[in-house]
């Protein structure tokens, strides 16, 4: 099984198939039946960081997949102008 793990307060771990899409998440800190909805996803940090773009940045492709399928934003950018994706490539992703 392959997985992703990242966060501190609330830690998101990936799990699934070996390099294959995640098939589920796992949020540990989270509250037990909190629903977490599409809006959620596309929170950003005060520089307009996403999940999505942390998890490129830091090459967690199975989180990445995960938060895709649970519909966050590609096309978003931070405050810089970096995208998730530009994010990945940058740092050799």
């Amino acid at each position: 099984m392959s997985g992703n793990s990242f966060g501190e307060r609330f830690r998101i771990t990936t799990f699934g198939e070996s390099h294959g899409l995640a098939l589920g998440a796992i949020v540990d800190g989270c509250p037990p039946g909190l629903e977490i909805s599409e809006e959620d996803l596309q929170v950003e940090e005060k520089d307009g960081y996403t999940a999505l773009m942390w998890a490129c940045h830091n090459g967690h492709e199975a989180t990445a997949r995960a938060l895709l399928q649970a519909g966050a934003a590609v096309d978003q950018a931070t405050k810089g102008g970096w995208t998730a994706l530009m994010l990945a490539c940058k740092n050799g992703h």
